[in-house]
């Protein structure tokens, strides 16, 4: 999804709307499918997500975020029966879950993408857990995620760099279709990236903060349509992401990180030294400067430990979105 560079709501109207919010009725699912241009898959998206939540018995509502689309995804998914929050401009992706994270009505919350790629008929396998983890993903297999070599390989960087980061081994970080508790979600609201990289986001921001979370294996099947992702330009934002996560959790690691290349560099400057003596200074230089970034990455740990633990915080993405009830003919 795209998002605009548009002035955000009132802040005022924000902090209004997280106090009057209801409570989330416990027990119950909200499935929570952010849309943009998806007319060709939303409607089955929607009545495949109805069915799944009608064999788990338990209660639910479906709820499709139209990120101000132009093919008519909201009208499609109301008439399917789902309740469609309406942004007035596109927002992206991260936006569009924190709308309907803040509409739904139900304890546990279910992201799922509206192209039809993730298999609703395993959204039991999620519930199943929902009681004992505080957020279970599916980590998606199969050849239509694993994709070209350029996209095997950002993505096997990737997973290193946030099992770096989280000190747990992480098998799909930025997986659209998870379950995760409506007030843990809103927990991370002034943290999550507002873009593709919510997931990865608040992937690492629950690991780093010893939630609970599993992972699953599902199938990932073809998209409908076509994807609204910039590899390039989005890995480099994801990339930008996870540091932004290990600076804000684990700021040492980063520091050790950059510190380890001077380090590295120092060998072959004592090699050099035999040809020319003076290249002996470069190795000093070398350590020195690993020394350094050592000694700001430790000062940044400590200020990291003096600082004050975020508190629980609403957005105000849903404060400028409208929601509209099902059609009544899709029941």
């Amino acid at each position: 999804m795209k998002s605009n560079s548009l002035t955000p709501p009132d802040a005022s109207a924000a902090i209004h709307l997280a106090r009057t919010e209801p409570a989330a009725v416990r027990g119950g699912v909200s499935l929570v499918i952010p849309a943009y241009n998806e007319a060709g898959a939303i409607a089955e998206v929607v009545q495949e997500a109805t069915a799944a939540l009608l064999d788990c018995g338990t209660p639910f509502e479906v709820i499709v975020v139209d990120d101000h689309s132009a093919d008519g995804t909201g009208d499609l998914a109301r008439q399917a029966g789902a309740r469609v929050v309406r942004h007035p401009y596109n927002r992206g992706y991260g936006n569009s879950l924190k709308s309907g994270i803040q509409a739904s009505r139900y304890e546990y919350v279910v992201f799922c993408d509206a192209d039809g790629s993730y298999p609703l008929n395993q959204l039991p396998r999620l519930l199943e857990d929902a009681d004992q983890f505080d957020m279970v993903v599916g980590a998606r297999e199969g050849k239509h995620f694993h994709g070209s070599i350029f996209k095997r390989l950002a993505r096997t960087c990737q997973l290193r760099l946030v099992s770096f980061v989280t000190g747990m081994k992480v098998p799909d970080a930025n997986s659209g279709f998870r379950l995760i508790g409506r007030e843990s979600a809103m927990r991370f609201f002034d943290f999550v990236c507002t873009g593709f990289s919510f997931t990865t986001s608040i992937t690492i921001g629950m690991l780093c903060e010893q939630y609970l979370v599993k992972f699953v294996k599902v199938d990932y099947r073809k998209r409908t349509g076509s994807s609204h992702v910039r590899y390039v330009r989005d890995t480099l934002r994801s990339l930008q992401i996870i540091v932004q996560c290990a600076l804000r959790y684990n700021p040492l690691k980063m520091f050790v990180l950059c510190a380890l290349l001077p380090l590295l560099a120092a060998p072959l400057a004592l090699a050099l030294a035999l040809a020319n003596p003076l290249a002996a200074v470069g190795a000093l230089v070398c350590v020195c400067a690993s020394v350094l970034v050592f000694a700001l990455g430790m000062l940044a740990y400590c200020v990291r430990g003096q600082s004050s633990p975020a508190l629980p915080v609403s957005s105000g993405v849903y404060s400028s979105a409208r929601v509209e009830e099902p059609d009544k003919k899709a029941a």
